[in-house]
């Protein structure tokens, strides 16, 4: 359980030290010649709170024994992409983007769609054992 909390504050961590470096530095990442020109900025916000409500969500699965807080998911999950604005906000070569934060919550709710898939089968899977 530790180790799923320390992988969930790293990638907290990696998501706030990525959103931080400067736009026109991500411009020249995504703009090198081996980076996936499919890859756009809106990709970038769905995936990375995708992933990082699918981890926050399996340590929530494990901790509850199957029963699963979805509202508590979405409340931290969207709490933390807007902190993330604001933080940009203050920062002298980012900028707070409301669009950022609507595909930041695209991932999430994408993430809850899938955890609830899951919870489904995974409590289908138990009704049919009994």
């Amino acid at each position: 359980m530790l180790r799923k909390i320390v992988w969930a504050g790293a990638l907290g961590i990696i998501l706030i030290v990525g959103y931080s470096i400067p736009k026109n530095t991500m411009e020249k990442i995504t703009t090198l010649r081996y980076f996936p020109s499919f890859i756009s900025d809106p990709l970038i916000h769905v995936f990375t709170f995708g992933f990082f409500s699918l981890l926050l969500g399996w340590i929530f699965f494990k901790k509850n024994k199957g029963h699963f807080p979805y509202i508590k998911l979405l409340i931290y999950s969207i709490g933390f992409g807007f902190i993330i604005e604001l933080f940009q906000l203050i920062l002298p070569f980012r900028a707070f983007e409301f669009i950022d934060f609507i595909w930041d919550v695209a991932g999430i709710l994408i993430a809850l769609g899938i955890i609830f898939v899951f919870d489904v089968i995974t409590k289908n899977r138990v009704v049919k054992t009994l």
